[in-house]
Formats: structure tokens, sequence, C-alpha cells
């Protein structure tokens, strides 16, 4: 029988200290440095892990949305998806680039780990809804995971506030201005050429806002990743 959550988190990660203790037990075990985990040990890893990603998915989502559109995942409703970023958190702490890497990198502590893992979280779920449509990427592919995440800030703007597919232009130009950088025509065409590969990929996978038309998937999918 599984152990209850409140006597997990009492035991071993109520406070930041034992959440550092018990990250740093994890890592080990897992990277062969230290001994097995326990049962009850592992129930906490796994406890805390559905700690963190809930409630940084939560805070990135705006809860709100949970309750109003199907064109985005919801960590609350999406068992998969809270599995999947579970999957991705546990294995962010034990990256060879910062847990025991040969010299001269330096071991990184649980607590650098875990606030990396919040800010890199759009990241992760980038690399997490791409996997979904079959596109395997790595942490280190950042030109690929920028490009999509771009689009799927302003797609999701656009869709939370009801526009229209025209208004996306005047969204990404406002987005544009606010980081000071130019709106040429070249600039707008590549975005919309990314953009309309977007809400096909989407369109294969997630319940849509617009219907979708596609005779060849695989020739889509292509396209889209030799433009970036």
């Amino acid at each position: 029988m599984p152990t209850p959550y409140y006597i997990l988190r009492e035991r071993f990660f109520r406070t930041t200290e034992q959440q550092e203790r018990l990250l740093d037990l994890y890592r080990a075990s897992r990277c062969g440095r230290g001994r097995k985990l326990r049962p009850i040990e592992q129930e906490a890893v796994y406890s805390f892990a559905w700690k963190t990603t809930n409630t940084v998915a939560k805070r990135y989502y705006r809860k709100r949305q949970s309750l109003a559109k199907d064109w985005f995942d919801v960590p609350t409703v999406d068992h998969q998806a809270v599995g999947d970023r579970l999957v991705l958190f546990l294995d962010h702490l034990c990256d060879p680039r910062y847990t025991y890497p040969p010299p001269p990198r330096e071991h990184r502590s649980s607590g650098w780990m875990f606030i990396t893992y919040k800010r890199r979280f759009v990241e992760f779920e980038t690399l997490r809804e791409l996997a979904e449509l079959g596109v395997g990427l790595d942490n280190n592919s950042g030109m690929p995971i920028r490009h999509w995440t771009e689009v799927a800030k302003i797609e999701r703007r656009r869709v939370d506030h009801g526009l229209p597919p025209w208004a996306v232009r005047e969204i990404w130009e406002a987005e544009q201005n606010r980081l000071n950088r130019p709106t040429t025509d070249k600039r707008w065409a590549n975005f919309s050429h990314r953009w309309e590969k977007y809400k096909t990929l989407r369109g294969l996978h997630f319940n849509s806002t617009e219907e979708v038309e596609l005779e060849n998937p695989n020739i889509a999918i292509t396209s889209f990743w030799d433009t970036l």
C-alpha cells in the first residue's frame, strides 16, 4: 500500500534542507555514486517530483486556463502530461553536464538543479510537446526549441483572446516592439511560415480551434524542421 503523501512530505521534503538531502540521495543512487534507494525513499522522490512539476505547471498556465480551452495541455487533467513532466524533471536532476561531470566541469548542487528546472520550464514543456508529436529533440537543441516556444506563445495569446487568424501579425508585432526588435516584412514572412507549420503539427495531435486540412503529414513535419 502506498505511503500517504503527508507522511512522505513530513519525513522527507517539508523543509528546503530535507528536499536537498532527498535529491542528493536520488542523484547519487541513480549515477552509481551512492546506495540504492529504499522503497519509501523512492516514493518520496516521486511525490516531491509530482509536487514540483504540478506546482510549476499550474503557475505557468495560470490555472484559469485549465478550465477554459482544450487547445493547450492542462496539467490538472492530462495524466500523461503530468507523468511526462515528472520524468523530465528527474532526468534534469541527473543531467550529465551538471551531475558528477568529468573535470574541469563542476558538480552542481541539487538546489541549483531545482531552481534551473523552474527557470527552464518552458523549454521542458516544448520538449514534452514535441515528443508527443513524434519530433525527437534533446536539451541541447536550442534553436528548434526557441522557434517552437516563440510561435506557441504568440498563438496561445491569439487563442486566449478569441482573435481570428489574421490578428496574429498584430500580436507578433506588439511582441517584437516590446523586445525592441525590427518588424520587417522579411522577419514577418519567416515567422508566418513557422506559424502555419506549427498549427499543422498541433492539429495532427491536439484538439484545435480551427480545422486542419493535410494530405501528407510527413511532408509538413519535414518541411517545418527544414526551415529552422
